[in-house]
């Protein structure tokens, strides 16, 4: 069985969906006019630069920025440390440049998935709003193109998405990592996990973002900053680490191989998987999140997936890649979270056998919080569109989410099973909606596009127009609103 989990998992995220969503990206890329790159100043100035002229919140609709924090706290999680050291172990330094790669291409997928779900996204009775990939397979596919049913794509979507609920790889490696430099028992470590889980739940969605609004940045501003001063107490080791990573990418000269010998194809697989892990780039998880802001323009929040795919893999994963290459350089032979610590206490000490363990505890809380609200807003639709009382699930989803993830870490640990096996668990659930997705992404496209032209002509360019888009789906379609 374990071997056809991870033969499985293998498949799905192997070549056809790093094609699938690289070819999305570089498609995306070039019929926007490389806009995550060439217009990525306007794109700061109007978020992270500009939060205090963004949209204000509305009713019962939050900020944008207030999206981002949570939005970027959900795929801040273990792929950001762990699975950036095992990215370069099993493929090489060269697997950080393909990371990088595939963040920039990720950027534009992000702001397609986000600005279609804020357009295709319902209005509740309360003011507030509620999308997903879902919604706008339903409305955009299904409504628009006049397809009878889009039933079977939305419950792939649906199911996969509700799958992921048993396997908390978050909490694992969060439980390991305070294991690994003997500072707490994993023991403690899960239970106190599952606790804060508790609380975050039972509080509200409402005290979660105030609390991600203010660790969030903290956390990444500590992190980051310690990967800096590892750079500067090691300045002599950058220039060799930028060409070991450089040569490695392309599979050149002496270095090329990698760590574990493999060829360039590993190299690539390797960067392009553990990046697409980490940003979620394509599988339509965060834009869930994103999609509650208020905003008079469905770009404008778009504009916020690319900065939360910068922070998170442009940022976050190349500090830790890179400080990871610079400790292999040095002659580190660790491998895994060990590697890591070993790689950040080059700059900040035996401080290090705290920071990566907390930083991970945080970002892996974070993660499985985000996750939550997934799947609230899975079983909302669900139940909004078969007329069913979800209420009773969701309700008892708050008593059972946290206990998988103590389940599955003392299972894990007691049998002696494989980290690996745990990824493999969780891609193999992940695979198929990304997919759906992904495809469903692609037949919008023009949609997305003419959104992209409108903001471009408004807001870049400043040139008005007696020529007016509808800016939702309740514009173009009141028919489907009405019946």
């Amino acid at each position: 069985m374990e071997s056809l989990i991870l033969y499985v998992a293998d498949l799905l995220w192997d070549w056809p969906l790093i094609v699938a969503i690289l070819s999305t990206g570089l498609y995306f890329t070039v019929a926007s006019g490389f806009f995550q790159i060439k217009h990525f100043r306007h794109i700061v100035k109007n978020t992270i630069c500009g939060v205090a002229s963004s949209d204000e919140r509305s009713g019962n609709t939050p900020k944008a920025v207030e999206t981002f924090y949570t939005a970027v706290a959900t795929t801040a999680g273990v792929g950001n440390i762990t699975g950036v050291a095992t990215a370069i172990t099993f493929g090489g330094p060269g697997a950080l440049f393909w990371m990088i790669v595939t963040g920039f291409v990720g950027m534009i997928i992000k702001m397609a998935e986000v600005s279609l779900a804020v357009y295709y996204r319902d209005e509740n009775e309360d003011g507030s709003y509620e999308s997903s990939p879902m919604h706008y397979i339903e409305k955009g596919i299904g409504v628009s193109m006049n397809f009878e049913t889009m039933k079977v794509p939305i419950l792939v979507f649906a199911v996969g998405i509700l799958a992921t609920i048993p396997f908390n790889i978050q909490n694992y490696y969060a439980s390991m990592s305070f294991e690994s430099v003997r500072f707490i028992s994993f023991q403690s470590v899960t239970i106190f996990y599952a606790l804060v889980l508790y609380i975050m739940i039972f509080k509200g969605i409402g005290t979660y973002g105030k609390v991600i609004k203010f660790i969030v940045p903290t956390i990444i501003i500590i992190y980051v900053g310690s990967g800096g001063i590892v750079l500067v107490r090691n300045s002599s080791l950058i220039i060799p680490a930028v060409k070991w990573i450089l040569s490695d990418a392309f599979h050149i000269g002496s270095f090329a191989g990698g760590i574990a010998g493999q060829g360039v194809a590993e190299i690539v697989r390797q960067g392009f998987s553990r990046a697409i892990y980490s940003n979620e780039a394509g599988w339509g998880t965060t834009p869930m999140l994103h999609a509650k802001a208020g905003t008079d323009h469905p770009i404008k929040i778009g504009l916020w997936g690319v900065t939360e795919v910068f922070v998170d893999t442009v940022v976050i994963c190349f500090i830790s890649g890179v400080v990871v290459v610079i400790a292999l350089v040095s002659g580190s032979t660790s491998v895994g979270l060990e590697l890591v610590i070993e790689a950040f206490s080059m700059g900040i000490g035996k401080f290090a056998n705290i920071l990566v363990p907390v930083t991970m505890l945080i970002f892996g809380l974070t993660t499985s919080l985000g996750w939550y609200s997934y799947y609230e807003t899975v079983l909302r639709f669900i139940g909004t569109r078969s007329n069913l009382n979800v209420l009773p699930i969701i309700n008892s989803l708050k008593f059972t989410y946290p206990l998988p993830g103590i389940l599955s870490t003392l299972y894990f640990v007691r049998s002696g099973a494989p980290s690996s096996l745990m990824w493999a668990l969780s891609e193999v659930v992940t695979g198929l909606p990304t997919f759906i997705n992904i495809f469903s992404v692609l037949v919008l496209s023009n949609k997305f596009f003419d959104l992209l032209q409108d903001y471009e002509r408004k807001y870049i360019k400043g040139i008005e127009s007696d020529e007016e888009i509808p800016l939702f789906f309740k514009e173009e379609n009141r028919d489907y609103f009405v019946s």
